[in-house]
């Protein structure tokens, strides 16, 4: 299948003009190379711009709306008859620069290959060719850092349906110099690739792009070590090479901020049919990307870096909480994985917001505007509600599970093999293993042996609540989620009566669930809500 018209002087332009530049095939410039370079690249990315607005503003242009190119007919690159691929050619020479030294020039790479994006969206393009091509040299850049050096994932699975191995060939030749920076790069194009095509409003096109995004083998980054290695490579020449699979801190900060961005832009996707199995690659990689990211915390010596991480990976894991079946193996592992992680902030005391920042929204926990030592409390106040929501949300669908039969979970993760007699002893382990949750972390905040009397503890009680629903003000959609887990518990409604309070409370002080009941009583604590936002709104 010939190319299109526009994807035709597309292709011509790159050749012509950035080609030559890629075929000096140099990791480092010149400054006057580098300006020069710049000067280019800033220069393609405008006259296709051009190019895509005058597609848009064409009337006439039916018969170009009505092309669309599909990546099942990528001709072989060396075929004699199909001729090299438009696409091909565009791709794997712009490609290129994502791996030159100068940041500058990878950006405005990266910025190309979106522009080119665009308007191969414009031009009636359905895209599918363009972000297969960018995952094939997103999984070639993985796999050129790693040691085992695996043949992409992507290119089997398609080889039955066109020939691509000469353009993989091709590709690990121009990304051999290639490292966790390039990768970093082609994360940040797919992921404002989806932005664009999420602003669009196109459905046919979202659906082939995550199409493409679900094909990459992202079990490749289960290959990669954060830590150092005793793994020593030989090269052909019988030199001992260093691992390439182990990232710098800078570099491996890049890559996984990366990750994050696209995986938690990914996450958001849960309507598309093609995003199903996305998710479910996403969520058995969790556990990894943990400790890739807090492998050691010392690395991370500036505090908006270290808050950053954390914040994008409960942030990750927020989203990815609302879209799972949840099987009571997931919620143990999770709950093991927020104590491994973030248990100093789950442990951190719930008090009141500090007065100083009354007036600052705490959405985002980088704000210029303040000191960095006050944006590292501010954003640690931040992280505190979102690992705390995880960590009630867990705990409360284990109760949850107890308290109905199983259900079935559409991602049955293994970790935990526990055999039951019966049912009944299956959910009991649920209910019990969420309780125990409740009252180890509900002990060190409001320790219940510390009060011996009722009007002493239901005072407690309050200032906790009121200290709790502070803590969610600025983030009241999660508090809502909570409330609404917490209407599920039966034994809530079932448990201690207020109306008998003072000559009972010498009975069940030592109850757990009369304990929940108080603290966690839905209605109680959203009428404590509305006491709070309404004198703000008079």
């Amino acid at each position: 299948m010939s190319c299109s018209p526009e994807l035709s002087r597309l292709c011509s332009l790159i050749k012509d003009v950035l080609r030559p530049y890629a075929e000096k095939d140099s990791v480092e410039l010149t400054k006057d190379e580098e300006k020069d370079l710049l000067i280019t690249l800033s220069k393609i990315s405008r006259e296709i711009q051009r190019w895509g607005d005058e597609i848009e503003s064409d009337s006439d242009n039916e018969t170009v709306a009505n092309h669309v190119f599909d990546v099942k007919c990528l001709p072989e690159l060396d075929s004699p008859s199909g001729g090299h691929s438009c696409l091909v050619e565009i791709v794997s020479v712009v490609v290129i620069f994502l791996k030159v030294g100068s940041q500058y020039i990878k950006h405005l790479a990266g910025n190309l290959l979106v522009v080119i994006s665009k308007f191969i969206a414009k031009a009636g393009s359905k895209q599918g060719g363009f972000a297969y091509l960018l995952c094939v040299c997103l999984e070639v850049a993985i796999s050129n850092n790693l040691s085992s050096l695996m043949v992409s994932s992507t290119s089997r699975a398609t080889d039955s349906e066109c020939n691509t191995s000469s353009f993989i060939l091709i590709l690990r030749s121009r990304l051999e110099n290639a490292n966790w920076h390039t990768v970093a790069g082609l994360l940040r194009v797919l992921r404002n690739i989806m932005k664009y095509l999420k602003q669009s409003n196109d459905g046919d096109l979202l659906e082939v792009y995550m199409h493409s995004i679900s094909n990459v083998c992202w079990e490749l980054l289960s290959e990669i070590h954060v830590g150092q290695t005793s793994e020593v490579q030989i090269s052909s020449a019988g030199i001992a090479l260093p691992p390439r699979n182990v990232c710098s801190p800078e570099s491996r900060f890049l890559f996984l901020g990366g990750l994050l961005q696209l995986f938690c832009s990914l996450v958001e996707q849960n309507g598309l049919v093609e995003a199903k199995g996305v998710l479910y690659k996403i969520f058995c990689l969790v556990p990894r990307l943990l400790n890739w990211c807090f492998y050691k915390q010392e690395i991370f010596n500036n505090a908006r870096i270290y808050q950053y991480m954390r914040h994008k990976m409960l942030m990750l894991m927020i989203r990815l909480s609302f879209q799972i079946n949840w099987e009571y193996s997931t919620l143990v592992l999770w709950l093991e994985l927020l104590h491994t992680y973030f248990e100093d902030l789950i442990l951190l005391p719930i008090s009141a917001r500090d007065a100083l920042f009354d007036d600052c929204v705490e959405g985002s926990p980088f704000m210029a505007s303040v000191p960095n030592v006050d944006i590292y409390r501010i954003s640690t106040r931040h992280l505190q509600r979102q690992a705390i929501f995880l960590f009630l949300k867990c705990s409360l669908n284990l109760i949850s599970f107890g308290q109905e039969t199983e259900k079935e979970c559409a991602w049955p993760i293994s970790n935990y093999c526990l055999t039951f007699e019966s049912q009944p002893d299956l959910e009991s382990f649920y209910r019990k293993k969420g309780l125990s949750e409740l009252s180890e972390w509900l002990n060190v905040h409001l320790p219940l042996e510390a009060y011996k009397s009722y009007p002493m503890y239901l005072e407690k009680c309050n200032i906790f609540a009121i200290s709790f629903l502070q803590l969610y003000i600025d983030e009241d959609d999660l508090l809502f989620e909570v409330l609404l887990q917490l209407l599920t518990l039966r034994f809530l409604a079932e448990q201690f009566d207020c109306s008998d309070g003072y000559k009972a409370f010498g009975e069940v002080s030592g109850d757990i669930l009369f304990h929940l009941s108080s603290v966690f009583n839905p209605i109680h604590l959203f009428h404590i809500f509305l006491a709070e936002v309404l004198p703000y709104n008079f």
